[in-house]
């Protein structure tokens, strides 16, 4: 499917070569088939025919975020977003990368547009989890990471973050539900087999009296 819409992009190109449209069909390609590099041409192909293109400068944010450039990242996304303010994708991945950056109440800031712009969005929620999660905000991280439960029960990773929280609050027993839950939807779930006593032993996973 990938290729396809490539091979239907540079077919464009080719007819056409100063469409800006189908220079971003060419770099949102690229970059789904994790040809970062190759993409990041092609979004300033686009960008140089037509140099408030939202949607390329958004693009741009996602190539380079992926090549860990996350300076550069957050500049394209913020471009993006003062040609379309309400361009929720570009919020959430602002977001994600300020997550990395370890600037999380940053982070919330932009998760909380994108949540603005496009509700009920299982990725922001995640990640507005993961933020809170690193600040310590147990029981705010726990609101969010339901939430996205909510909409897709058999998320383990996210389970089993719920389960760490639990340790964390004191709450062994619905700590081990989180976990068990987690290992029925993933068996091979190293941190969540640990805590359950279920981990072989020799693992290089440690933290199974976490529980005591």
């Amino acid at each position: 499917m990938r290729a396809k819409a490539l091979s239907d992009a540079e077919r464009a190109i080719g007819l056409k070569p100063d469409f800006a449209e189908a220079w971003l069909a060419r770099a949102n390609a690229l970059d789904e088939l994790k040809r970062h590099d190759e993409a990041l041409v092609a979004y300033d192909k686009a960008l140089g025919l037509y140099p408030n293109f939202p949607a390329a400068w958004h693009g741009r944010g996602n190539a380079l975020a992926a090549l860990k450039r996350q300076g550069e990242a957050l500049v394209a996304y913020d471009k993006a977003l003062t040609l379309a303010l309400a361009l929720g994708e570009a919020w959430l991945g602002r977001g994600l990368v300020l997550n990395a950056l370890d600037r999380y109440h940053e982070a919330l800031s932009a998760f909380d547009r994108a949540e603005a712009s496009m509700p009920g969005q299982v990725a922001v929620w995640l990640r507005r989890g993961r933020a809170f999660h690193e600040l310590d905000r147990y029981d705010e991280a726990l609101a969010a990471y339901k939430k996205a439960l909510s909409s897709k029960p058999n998320l383990a990773e996210t389970l089993a973050d719920c389960g760490k929280i639990y340790v964390r609050l004191g709450q062994p027993g619905k700590a081990l539900i989180a976990y068990d839950r987690a290992l029925a939807i993933e068996p091979d779930l190293k941190y969540a087999k640990v805590v359950t006593g279920t981990w072989v032993p020799g693992s290089e996973i440690v933290g199974a009296s976490l529980l005591v």
